[in-house]
């Protein structure tokens, strides 16, 4: 008796309230026009800023019910002054009277990470190692980058809610990654613009622990990039491409400096690669570059006699 009376008071009590609306439809409008999508980004886990790695917007979802797959699904639109989202659902347009929750999704990739053994007197010659790393794991903080060459640049924030595979959709039988962004994640950073330093310097590039050795001739160093002109590829060659990982080995003689440098390659166009510096070799291990490494290189490169040749002629002109 006493059982069914505690169980009709669970049934006359009131359900709990729902919580309150996470997200305006102004806020969504604004991270979907910076990070829309279909379009392709960057992103770098945790704090590493140093890393840029290259994805896409596959679809976003909202109230965990509706997948939206392209910009045209979803407009903004003005309801007695308020603004309002609406499912484009053929010529109906339907209106979500409150956004629950909002995530990105974006497709699930690891990472190879290319490391250096130094040689111990008992071991083997040294060589390169390389391990598979996952940035998604739960509770991760991914940070997007908008594809945007100049000005302000859009970044935002966000959770790893999980990972799941889509049953349904375009895209069937993908693995995504489900990106909760923060309430006050969208921040808009200054691109940082440096002088050039142009030379014309040999350097060999090597993609992979067991990728061939390709070399290069280094044209020019901004900030973290450097521009590298490569000789046109044989049928045997193994493609270098957009966000390929390489190790990167220049060698400044006569002045006895050399560089073991880390990176990927940014942009590929003609026979020019843009690689962005990531890492140098410190004692041993890859480190992640720093600001006064950047400086070093750029001093160093400053000094040499194909640097020095090019801006006296450059003066002459």
């Amino acid at each position: 008796m006493h059982r069914l009376a505690k169980l009709f008071r669970r049934s006359e009590e009131a359900p709990p309230p729902e919580p309150p609306p996470a997200w305006s439809p102004s806020a969504v409008a604004e991270l979907l026009r910076q990070f829309p999508v279909g379009s392709r980004v960057l992103y770098y886990p945790e704090l590493k800023r140093e890393l840029r790695l290259e994805s896409i917007v596959l679809a976003c979802s909202l109230n965990n019910r509706h997948v939206v797959y392209s910009p045209q699904e979803l407009t903004l639109r003005k309801n007695g002054g308020e603004p309002e989202l609406c499912l484009v659902q053929g010529a109906e347009r339907a209106p979500l009277a409150e956004i629950r929750s909002f995530h990105l999704l974006i497709p699930h990739q690891n990472r190879l990470e290319i490391d250096y053994r130094p040689q111990d007197r008992d071991e083997a010659p040294s060589r390169f190692t390389q391990s598979t790393i996952n940035d998604f794991e739960r509770h991760s903080v991914i940070t997007l980058v908008s594809y945007s060459p100049y000005g302000r640049v859009p970044h935002l924030q966000t959770l790893v809610k999980g990972t799941s595979v889509l049953t349904t959709g375009y895209y069937a039988n993908q693995k995504v990654v489900v990106l909760d962004p923060l309430p006050h994640g969208l921040s808009y950073l200054d691109k940082r613009r440096h002088q050039r330093v142009r030379t014309s310097i040999p350097v060999t590039l090597r993609s992979g622990a067991d990728g061939p050795t390709h070399t290069c001739t280094l044209d020019d160093f901004s900030e973290r990039f450097l521009r590298l002109r490569t000789a046109p590829p044989s049928a045997s060659d193994q493609p270098l491409t957009v966000g390929c990982r390489v190790a990167i080995r220049l060698d400044l003689s006569p002045h006895g400096r050399s560089f073991l440098l880390q990176g990927s390659i940014f942009r590929q166009a003609g026979g020019a690669l843009v690689v962005e510096l990531q890492g140098i070799l410190r004692d041993g291990r890859f480190d992640a570059l720093h600001l006064v490494d950047e400086l070093d290189l750029k001093a160093s490169l400053l000094q040499h006699p194909a640097t020095r040749q090019l801006q006296s002629a450059h003066t002459v002109d």
